[in-house]
This record gives C-alpha cells, sequence and structure tokens, in this order.
C-alpha cells in the first residue's frame, strides 16, 4: 500500500482550496450576493453579456444566482470554445489576437450593450482573454493593421499593461466605451488575470476607463523602437484622433523609426 506524506497531504489541501478560491462561478455568486449589487440590480430586467476564457462558468453562475429575484435572464457568452447555455446566445471569438469571430462577437457584445433599455441593467462578465475575444475597431482603423500592431507588440514581449492600453487606443468597446453606448446602469464582475487587478488592463476594460491623455502617451511610449512603417502610420492615427495634432512629435517619430532595441542574451552553460 503506497503511504501519502504529510507534506504531500498538505500540498494537495492547498492546491484543492486554490482551485476553490478562483473558481469562476463561485466568484461570481459572491460577487452578485454584495448589497450594493443587489441594490444595483434589483427590479430592473437584466442583460447579462460575459466575454473571456471563463465565460460560460460566469454566465452560468449569473444566471442561477439572478433567477430567485429576477426570473430567466437573457445573455450572451462570447467565448474561445462554443457551448450552451439556456436563454444565452454565444459567439467564438479568437485569442490572443482577434480574428474574424472576434469582430462578429463584438458587433454583437456592442448591439447588446446598446440596445439594454435604460429601465434595465447591464451585467458584464470579464475574465482573461476578453480583450482579443470581442473586438470593434475605431474608426478609421483598419482590422489588419489592428492586428498587426497587437501581433507586433505581443511579439516582442511588451507587458500586457502595455499591449492593453494600445488595444484600448485602437478599440470602439474598450477604455470604457462600451458602457458609454449602455444607456442602462452598467455592473462589472472581473476575474483577474493580471498582477495587481488593475480593472482598467483585465480585458482592457470594456467598461472601465474612458480614454485619457496619459493614455495616448502610454501607446506612444511602449511603440518606441519599432521598425514598422504600418504601425508607425496606426500611432500616428489614434494620437491625431483623439488630441487632433498634426502626426507625431518629431521626437517620437525618432523613436518609432529607429532600428529595434535587443534585449541582453543571457548565454546557456554547454551540456
Amino acid at each position: 500500500m503506497t503511504m501519502i506524506s504529510p507534506l504531500r497531504r498538505r500540498l494537495e489541501q492547498v492546491f484543492r482550496a486554490s482551485l476553490s478560491a478562483v473558481d469562476p462561478g463561485a466568484r461570481v455568486r459572491t460577487a452578485l450576493a454584495r448589497p450594493e449589487v443587489v441594490t444595483a440590480l434589483t427590479r430592473r430586467p437584466i442583460h447579462v453579456l460575459a466575454i473571456g476564457k471563463a465565460a460560460f462558468p460566469m454566465a452560468r453562475a449569473a444566471a442561477s444566482s439572478l433567477a430567485a429575484l429576477h426570473g430567466a435572464v437573457v445573455g450572451l457568452v462570447v467565448a474561445p470554445e462554443p457551448g450552451e447555455l439556456p436563454g444565452f446566445s454565444s459567439l467564438v471569438g479568437q485569442h490572443p489576437v482577434p480574428g474574424e469571430g472576434s469582430l462578429l462577437a463584438g458587433q454583437s457584445v456592442w448591439a447588446m450593450a446598446a440596445s439594454t433599455p435604460a429601465t434595465g441593467a447591464l451585467l458584464v462578465l470579464v475574465s482573461g482573454g476578453a480583450s482579443a475575444l470581442a473586438e470593434v475597431y475605431a474608426d478609421g482603423v483598419i482590422p489588419a493593421e489592428g492586428t498587426h500592431a497587437i501581433s507586433a507588440l505581443a511579439h516582442r514581449g511588451a507587458p500586457i499593461g502595455d499591449v492593453n492600453a494600445m488595444r484600448r487606443g485602437i478599440s470602439a468597446i474598450k477604455g470604457g466605451r462600451l458602457a458609454l453606448v449602455c444607456p442602462a446602469p452598467v455592473v462589472t464582475v472581473a476575474i483577474s488575470d493580471v498582477v495587481g487587478d488593475d480593472l482598467e488592463i483585465i480585458g482592457s476594460g470594456p467598461t472601465v476607463g474612458p480614454w485619457t491623455a496619459g493614455e495616448g502617451r502610454t501607446i506612444v511610449r511602449i511603440d518606441e523602437g519599432m521598425h514598422d512603417a504600418a504601425l508607425r502610420r496606426l500611432a500616428s492615427e489614434v494620437w491625431n484622433r483623439h488630441f487632433g495634432r498634426r502626426g507625431l512629435p518629431a521626437s517620437v517619430e525618432r523613436h518609432l523609426s529607429a532600428p529595434p532595441r535587443l534585449g541582453r542574451m543571457i548565454d546557456r552553460p554547454a551540456d
């Protein structure tokens, strides 16, 4: 008979407890039971929008939690894999770079937010991957260029905060813009997959953090050193659209035109 050491038993207990603590459904049920959330959703028809890798378990938990007070709820789930949930339509988007499915999903996401009546409420459930799974590019942004910009940043190892800053800059539904098109109150429940739990970074903040001048500076900063004409043009278009300037400042243009900076190489000892 195999004996399990006390240390292994304890480690397994810690592992199971950790999984339970981050269970998407459990976290949503806990969040929806908070008094301020109950008050915000009381006596209102609820539309539920779930986007991300954990969209289905989050939506399922929300539907069951809200059923007692609101009856059946309607909603939309956008996930990386197909699935079914009664009362919900579902769409599949692509990750980590938006694809054709992501653009179709983005249109549906925008339509749901815009069509939620002012007497209702929009419950938005966000989890990792939401940035790419649903997208509507801002006016003037060519989808292929937007996709290229995100791919270029990711391939260069840019931190997720910097990648999502660019995503917010070129999107019509990120950086709080999704909430701006919704006539109804918006309640957001987000499961963090980023260090620091910044709501503007999780899913690129579809309902949090409208565009600010600071974000514009962030986009310029993360593009430094990119020898890429398409990306340079995209950065310039974003800058012009939001700040009304004629082209990027000369110092920034020089940064964007410079050859890529190489990171320090780490020698691997010979075998």
